[in-house]
């Protein structure tokens, strides 16, 4: 039976690439009442499709090499507002940052100040 070896420069290549990649983990809590959460997006990252009040997204892990993103991020949540046959698309005001291994939890909440996108 005949190895192969990896050539060492090739071997160290690929070991310098797996330790650069960098990540992260966000989450989303719709703390909004009477109000359901759709389409939930941090960036260009989806989050959570449809999210009841009192609703998490899963811990969604965000990763430098699969998403093509460079730590850190900064972005406003944005997401649809549904209630009854009304829907209207918002993103917070204010802009959050993910940093390389940050565990970023947001809360929506009634409190949190949003703006339609529309009359931006």
């Amino acid at each position: 039976m005949v190895h192969k070896l990896i050539p060492p420069a090739l071997f160290l290549s690929l070991l310098w690439l797996a330790s650069c990649h960098e990540q992260a983990s966000i989450q989303v809590t719709n703390n909004l009442r009477n109000v359901v959460m759709s389409n939930v997006q941090f960036d260009r990252i989806g989050l959570g499709t449809r999210l009841l009040p009192g609703e998490s997204t899963e811990k969604v892990t965000i990763s430098d090499y699969s998403e093509g993103i460079t730590f850190p991020v900064t972005a406003r949540l944005q997401f649809y507002m549904v209630k009854d046959d009304n829907m209207v698309f918002l993103k917070t005001k204010n802009a959050y940052t993910l940093q390389a291994d940050d565990e970023l939890h947001i809360d929506i909440s009634d409190d949190t100040e949003v703006v339609n996108s529309a009359a931006e």
